[in-house]
């Protein structure tokens, strides 16, 4: 058994429909010639030197005598993020700034490995913001990981990629004003250096993409109260996350962080310093902040503070010439307009400190990042704790704040309308390798919808398109074939004794892999890879001891098969699945693999098991999704011919915590064809997710 990684290709020999650009381009005519072509170029002139290198880098384009000439032009007539290509013999890209000529070559490199011969293409993005950000502080990304996000969000022509720093585990910011703190990191990892940023930094600019940094205070804080408890702690506050937001010397320690911050992330246009979820009861019990609620004058409360803070942190980043950025946090008050500065963007999550509504009536300028369908939450035990359908992300309306009641998502938002200046789609606590697994076609369908409102294609086309360029640009991530000996051919990630990896790299390259979960060097990294448990390979290029492309994380899962009547048989449901929680694996034969599990949206919903033929059959076991003990209401029956259905097992009022067990029903002997559970209630967060990892039937 093996898996493709791609090679590294020169051109990108790739048939494409009419619709199979991505995102689809505001106005595009073309003439196209159905063969493969080799991406061949001679650059005669640019304005963007820098984006120019990205391109050819990316699309292996290599010079030849009587190719095209490629010209890059400045043009300050274009919008921000605009771009025109025009070609027929030669080839012109016009953009006014160096992110708009990287989205032209993005689109360029598309249209040539698609067989386009002429074209005429003008285009620019219907939202001025438009942003994934990744949390680096609670579970760890490496560097090479983020590097493939950018080139993720380079594809669906994604602006910006706000990277979550710090928060109450880690610290991943590299600090002189904090000296250590990074020596506390539950995760054991220090912080990422400068030079690291830097180098991610310019990789990212070079494809039209720019980083947000993002450091949070004072809530999410616990981190800086354990570095220095005297300092930053609220005394006689049972708060253990919330720095003294009163202490002016805590306030000068953070002004002297966002300093440092600006000195690092030198092109991007924000800083973010968080600014919500601060609890700190009993904060006036504290001397420094007691006195900061006498600066504030009579009748100043703790909350006052907190707003005072939030405005002080805002015109430190405007004086440092950035525009703030903060999360929904500080209540509505007279106040709060008067001393948040108006430069202040406001990422609304939530609709519960300050609505999104009031935020705009009040003139500040809004970001949507409403928790439907934006927040892909990946909290463990809670696997896809938030994760709405594909489908649902990429026909969704970004004017809507979609706000979460707890026990579901909310199906009628206000439409917000003008005043909304873009969305934020936030990836929170997930384990790096189930980035690599969730984000690429979510990014890719959060950045054409917000690109070009009106006219994608429909879901569908979108797939298809999605599923063609990340296969391209996974080739020159990934330039080696992998081999997996020892896998399930149900799921090559699973295997029950053994897995022994190898790969070929293309030729001229070396390969070197590690199971220690960090990314391997030329000196440290072995051939070849044996797991007889659980574990992630890492795999890496190299040219001259050099790395080339990105890594490459395969996590391997040891399981148990479980033989049982209905493994193996095909399932389906009535509600929409995305293919990473497909009906199909419930029959798999395995429950003991936490992140394989079927998975819809909306309840109440069908999930069907055909066996193919009537079994003699008295026990169904249902295993729900077990890691967080939550408990899943549903009903069970069973058909001989998928028409006439007997209930077999009534759990519609169940209460007990699933386990890896499963909940077991007996019933009398029958003949079983078809097995539908009907789901109707899930007792987690939102309760109209549910999560069930295998069905099984028996004869004993």
């Amino acid at each position: 058994m093996f898996r493709w990684l791609g090679f590294l290709l020169v051109g990108l020999c790739a048939v494409a429909s009419a619709q199979e650009l991505l995102p689809t381009p505001q106005a595009i005519t073309r003439t196209r010639q159905f063969a493969p072509v080799n991406v061949r170029l001679n650059v005669k002139s640019t304005d963007f030197p820098v984006q120019t290198k990205a391109f050819r880098q990316d699309w292996s384009v290599a010079s030849a005598a009587g190719a095209p000439q490629l010209t890059l032009k400045r043009d300050p007539s274009l919008p921000e993020e605009g771009y025109r290509i025009e070609f027929g013999g030669a080839i012109e890209v016009r953009a006014s700034t160096p992110t708009g000529a990287a989205w032209g070559l993005q689109t360029l490199g598309q249209l040539l490995a698609s067989g386009t011969k002429s074209a005429v293409v003008t285009d620019a993005p219907d939202t001025p913001f438009r942003c994934v950000m990744i949390d680096v502080a609670r579970r760890y990304h490496s560097i090479s990981t983020l590097k493939r996000l950018v080139r993720w969000a380079a594809l669906g022509k994604v602006r910006f990629i706000q990277l979550h720093l710090t928060d109450d585990q880690n610290w991943m910011l590299p600090s002189t004003v904090v000296p250590g703190i990074d020596k506390l990191n539950s995760h054991q990892r220090p912080a990422y250096t400068r030079a690291e940023l830097e180098e991610l930094q310019a990789f990212a600019t070079a494809r039209g993409v720019t980083l947000i940094p993002e450091v949070e205070f004072p809530g999410h804080a616990a981190i800086l109260c354990q570095y220095d408890p005297a300092k930053f702690r609220l005394a006689g506050s049972a708060s253990e996350n919330c720095i003294n937001f009163g202490s002016e010397a805590v306030r000068k320690t953070c002004r002297d962080i966002l300093a440092e911050t600006a000195a690092i992330f030198k092109d991007s246009p924000y800083i973010h310093f968080g600014g919500d979820e601060a609890w700190y009861p009993d904060a006036d019990k504290d001397p420094q902040f007691r006195a900061a609620m006498d600066r504030l004058g009579p009748g100043a409360d703790a909350n006052r503070v907190f707003i005072d803070f939030v405005g002080d942190m805002a015109q430190e980043v405007v004086k440092l010439g950035k525009t703030p950025l903060v999360w929904e946090g500080f209540p509505r008050s007279d106040f709060a307009k008067q001393r948040i500065p108006s430069e202040t963007v406001v990422i609304a999550w939530e609709n519960h400190y300050y609505p999104a509504t009031h935020l705009v009536e009040d003139g500040f300028k809004v970001i949507n990042a409403g928790w439907d369908p934006y927040y892909v939450v990946n909290h463990y035990p809670w696997d896809a704790y938030t994760l709405v359908p594909l489908a649902r992300l990429y026909n969704h309306d970004p004017d809507v704040f979609g706000i979460v009641a707890w026990n579901d998502l909310e199906q009628s938002a206000a439409k917000i309308g003008p005043g909304l200046y873009g969305s934020l789609m936030p990836w929170w606590e997930g384990h790096e390798w189930n980035t690599l697994a969730v984000m690429p076609e979510r990014i890719l369908a959060f950045g054409c919808r917000l690109w070009n409102r009106e006219g994608e294609s429909g879901y569908l086309g979108f797939r298809r398109r999605a599923r063609h360029w990340l296969t391209s640009v996974d080739r020159v991530s990934h330039p080696f074939e992998v081999h997996l000996e020892g896998v399930r051919s149900q799921n090559p990630e699973q295997f029950t004794d053994f897995v022994h990896v190898r790969a070929t790299p293309a030729p001229g390259l070396e390969i070197r892999m590690s199971t220690d979960e960090r990314v391997p060097t030329i000196f440290d990294g072995g051939r070849e890879a044996r797991l007889e448990f659980s574990g992630i390979v890492t795999i890496q290029a190299f040219r001259g001891g050099e790395p080339v492309g990105e890594a490459a994380l395969l996590r391997l899962n040891k399981v148990t098969e479980v033989p049982n009547l209905a493994r193996g048989a095909k399932a389906w449901s009535s509600a929409h699945t995305d293919p990473q929680f497909a009906a199909d694996l419930v029959t798999d034969g395995v429950a003991d693999d936490i992140g394989s599990f079927w998975m819809c949206y909306p309840l109440p919903a069908d999930l069907k098991v055909d066996l193919g033929r009537a079994v003699e059959a008295r026990r169904v076991e249902i295993v729900a999704f077990y890691a967080a003990g939550s408990a899943l209401q549903y009903r069970v029956q069973v058909s001989t011919d998928g028409l006439t259905w007997e209930e077999v097992a009534d759990a519609s009022a169940n209460s007990t915590g699933a386990t890896a067990e499963g909940y077991v029903h007996r019933f009398s002997p029958r003949p079983v064809r078809y097995v539908r559970v009907q789901d109707l209630r899930s007792l987690q967060h939102p309760s109209t997710m549910p999560r069930i990892h295998e069905i099984r039937l028996f004869n004993d």
